[in-house]
């Protein structure tokens, strides 16, 4: 077994201590050109757990390639970075440049993000794309919001992803019962807590291994602490390594 963080709940250039002690370090999305993410509010606290609707703030690929990917090099462990995009062309584009870097041990695609609007659905077209151009490891990142999972696990696979990472967080919405007000500006949007996503993850695990021809390796993410000091999991990642057939 070994530890992974689930991508975006750890900054490892402001806690490197943490992220020394995982067996590989998974980077926060990574897209072609810069983005801001969603307008602010973008975290707010429930009494169940955190939602979030970050929507994929990042320094693009050529920054993060520049001044980021050297940085994260010294921590001493394994960097997996995940992709993102909008387009098929660009998840290629992106893991296409980084297959380069020497610094990069893996790629994960993020399929899954819930919070922007142009995500492309078809899983198997981006990973076949991506295979194509690149010779890293290469897993999928999938979303629980889909009516069959295990299709969707056998379309990564069949398209050359050598495993999964399982899964996203889940549609939350939280109302403030004084002003009917949205916690977060964009809504519906994301819940980080431990009590949904501990059963939710194995259970979209379970059913994407249903066919067989799957080994799993298990990653968590290292806990997280809000103002108030409450501890939350966002993102349990569970990531088969598909057995040869």
């Amino acid at each position: 077994m070994r530890l992974l963080n689930a991508s975006g709940c750890l900054d490892a250039l402001t806690a490197p201590e943490t992220a020394r002690q995982l067996d590989a370090y998974v980077t926060k999305t990574v897209t072609p050109l810069p983005r801001e993410g969603n307008p602010p509010v973008r975290i707010a606290e429930t009494e169940v757990g955190m939602l979030n609707a970050i929507g994929l703030a990042n320094p693009g690929i050529e920054a993060f390639a520049a001044e980021h990917l050297p940085r994260l090099a010294e921590l001493g462990v394994p960097i997996w970075v995940s992709v993102g995009g909008f387009s098929v062309d660009d998840y290629v584009a992106v893991a296409a440049r980084l297959d380069v870097c020497k610094d990069v041990a893996a790629l994960e695609l993020n399929l899954s993000c819930p919070n922007v609007d142009e995500v492309p659905e078809n899983v198997g077209e981006v990973v076949a794309a991506v295979r194509a151009v690149i010779g890293k490891p290469l897993y999928a990142k999938l979303s629980p919001a889909v009516a069959d999972v295990t299709e969707t696990a056998r379309a990564a696979e069949a398209a050359g992803a050598d495993g999964l990472s399982l899964v996203n967080t889940i549609r939350g919405l939280a109302l403030r019962a004084a002003w009917r007000a949205r916690p977060c500006a964009r809504s519906p949007s994301r819940l980080s807590t431990p009590a949904a996503v501990r059963p939710g993850c194995p259970s979209s695990a379970w059913a994407a291994s249903r066919r067989g021809g799957t080994r799993w390796s298990c990653s968590r993410p290292a806990p997280t602490t809000s103002r108030s000091g409450r501890r939350s999991s966002p993102t349990l990642a569970l990531r088969p390594a598909f057995a040869p057939s």
